[in-house]
């Protein structure tokens, strides 16, 4: 049992990290997961149960919405990719503090991504967005202010159908970089 501790250990701070740098997202992703549920069991119990309990309700809630944006933006003109993504429970266990001061909704458990081919598109989706569905709860504006590693994109959260879901709004070469 503690040598499959120290491996999950070092799977979260030497693994995942060097997994990152090569661009292995969904792999870092299964690495975390994976000794997260070694680390902390019952935390990775209760998250799991949590995220399954809201992925029932989002599901078809996503789905429409991803429509409803398509819809729009094609009446609108503009063209885009539209995917979406679930978090995952290592993820979701990091972002704890935030969810609960955001009055404890999972709002960017699922995720949906809107991938444009211009910057002034990005814009152009997000204000047609809050005409849609009102003004954001959360914005995070990384295309005007990057992050440090130079990560570009638009994170905003709207409240569709009570629920919180989150829109990011990125151009193709942003999200390759990505």
């Amino acid at each position: 049992e503690e040598k499959r501790r120290t491996s999950a250990q070092k799977a979260l701070e030497i693994w995942a990290p060097l997994a990152t740098i090569f661009g292995l997202y969904d792999f870092r992703n299964e690495l975390e997961d994976r000794a997260f549920s070694i680390l902390d069991p019952e935390g990775y119990n209760q998250i799991k149960e949590m995220v399954e309990k809201e992925l029932k309700e989002l599901t078809p809630l996503v789905q429409k919405a991803k429509k409803d944006i398509e819809d729009l933006l094609k009446d609108h003109g503009v063209n885009v990719t539209i995917t979406s993504r679930v978090k995952h429970l290592y993820g979701v266990m990091r972002k704890m503090p935030r969810y609960q001061e955001m009055g404890g909704h999972l709002f960017d458990l699922v995720g949906i991504r809107i991938i444009t081919e211009e910057i002034e598109e990005c814009y152009l989706v997000l204000d047609l967005l809050r005409k849609h569905f009102g003004s954001e709860l959360s914005l995070d504006d990384y295309i005007a202010h990057p992050k440090p590693n130079g990560y570009q994109s638009i994170h905003a959260v709207f409240k569709i159908d009570s629920h919180q879901v989150e829109a990011q709004i990125r151009t193709k070469s942003m999200h390759e970089q990505a």
